[in-house]
């Protein structure tokens, strides 16, 4: 313990620590201590993002809002429409099951006094590509192809990647009229992971 005078104290733990960064990279490139990462990595498990698993959905949803029937009793008759988990599966979920929950609870308070659960509560219908069936911002299609181009060109990955996502947050910034928390929240993102992709992105038109 802390400012503890006695000696030969027995603990008996486990450590779990959770990232979604690359630990070894940032090793490699002095970013993270190597001694820490070697402690923390004995037993490593990948958890796949929620669009490479959408088979999960059902149960993921029903064990989300069997959480909430437990704490509020106003929800302990709610159920889900047999098509919404058809339709949840038809998005890709860039914000991965935090992104999920949220919409899980954005629907249970839209379905108001419905004890059913529609599809349309989860607010979704914008976040629909039409074209592909899937879900996110259909925003690469109306990046300009010289922009796409030059991405192609960028020999490195990582700026690739950082070119990528300034342009997308530029894109969506407009598609939301520049307001950053709606941005945000429909893309599946932090304000403030938001607000440090934004100090490189392209001009917006409105900030908010």
């Amino acid at each position: 313990r802390v400012g503890d005078d006695v000696p030969g104290r027995k603990v008996d733990f486990r450590l779990i620590a959770a990232t979604n960064r690359n630990l070894k990279e940032m090793v490699e490139n002095k970013e993270f201590r190597e001694d820490l990462y070697y402690r923390l990595n004995v037993v490593q498990v990948t958890i796949p993002a929620l669009r490479e698993r959408l088979e999960d959905i059902p149960s993921l949803c029903e064990s989300i809002v069997d959480s909430y029937r437990k704490k509020h009793s106003r929800y302990r008759e709610k159920r889900f429409n047999e098509n919404c988990f058809d339709f949840l599966k038809s998005f890709d979920w860039p914000g991965n099951i935090r992104q999920l929950q949220n919409k899980i609870e954005s629907a249970l308070i839209l379905s108001g006094d419905r004890q059913e659960i529609l599809s349309k509560d989860f607010g979704l219908e914008a976040f629909q590509d039409s074209g592909s069936g899937k879900g996110g911002l259909s925003l690469v299609s109306s990046i300009p192809s010289g922009n796409m181009g030059r991405l192609l060109e960028i020999e490195s990955f990582k700026e690739a990647k950082k070119e990528f996502e300034r342009t997308y947050i530029g894109h969506a910034l407009d598609r939301y009229k520049g307001n950053k928390s709606k941005t945000a929240q429909m893309i599946g993102l932090s304000r403030e992971a938001l607000r440090k992709i934004m100090l490189h992105a392209p001009a917006t038109k409105k900030a908010a």
